[in-house]
């Protein structure tokens, strides 16, 4: 399968272009069921899975992307060629569902880099976000989990607001097991706020939304012209995307973080 979609091909934009430009450098594979069609009458949802070592949350992570009841979904694994158990689950997911795409990079990608701006992981997103066919993308880790109705609820909030940037569902914290840690979370108290209005929240260290990382879904044609995922995760996104529109938010649909001592936030952090 080719690397890049042809709207990332048309995209002229200088960072999206820096992006192809060091996706050139990590060796990699894009498998596809080449004769697979998505529905082209309804939105089509892509999750993004970053998948490591932890073979237990991402069966589970998998099962929550593969048990969506919106049924016009694209999943996308990025395998950074981990433990063999690993990989060899990657491929029976693969094989066993046509809406599933398996990035192989050749080596371990999720290492400490000198040059923050050039880690691996939003690099791998890209990878993804850049052969994505989605109207609507979300990336996570392969240790998270979205409840069932999650793409059905976010794409109704980009159906009922054309000015909808990125929407999202409420946040929920667990551990290691499953089991609600009980964090609170900042949710908007409409449906819909102004992008802006989040962002001045979020300089201001007074966010109206927000989460541990990684749980707002894009536009993925915005977001493919503003350069892709960046080092900085959300704040990039937010500065980069959210501005552009309204961002939404469904409380019927949840986001799961999974809160443990492998977080791949925490290892980026340190």
């Amino acid at each position: 399968m080719e690397r890049l979609s042809e709207r990332t091909r048309n995209c002229k934009y200088f960072a999206t272009q820096k992006a192809i430009e060091y996706l050139k450098s990590i060796e990699y594979t894009i498998e596809s069921h080449a004769d697979y069609n998505f529905d082209s009458n309804i939105p089509i949802f892509t999750i993004l899975i970053c998948v490591f070592d932890r073979i237990e949350y991402f069966k589970k992570a998998c099962e929550s992307a593969l048990n969506q009841t919106y049924e016009n979904v694209e999943i996308i694994l990025c395998n950074q060629q981990g433990t063999e158990e690993v990989s060899t689950h990657c491929q029976e997911i693969f094989k066993n569902n046509r809406n599933v795409k398996l990035i192989n990079t050749k080596g371990m990608k999720f290492i400490k880099s000198e040059d923050f701006s050039d880690h691996p992981v939003h690099n791998l997103w890209n990878a993804g976000l850049f052969c994505s066919e989605g109207d609507f993308i979300h990336a996570q880790s392969d240790d998270d989990l979205l409840s069932e109705n999650f793409a059905e609820c976010i794409v109704k909030l980009f159906n009922n607001n054309k000015n909808c940037i990125a929407a999202g569902g409420a946040i929920r914290s667990i551990d290691g097991d499953g089991n609600d840690t009980h964090r609170n979370y900042q949710l908007p108290e409409t449906e819909y706020i102004s992008g802006i209005d989040m962002m001045i929240g979020f300089i201001e260290d007074n966010p109206i939304y927000n989460s541990p990382g990684a749980f707002l879904t894009f536009n993925t044609d915005k977001l493919i012209n503003v350069g892709g995922y960046d080092s900085i995760w959300d704040t990039g996104q937010i500065l980069r995307v959210a501005v552009l529109g309204d961002v939404g938010c469904d409380k019927k649909a949840t986001f799961s973080f999974r809160h443990h001592e492998n977080n791949s936030h925490i290892q980026m952090r340190e």
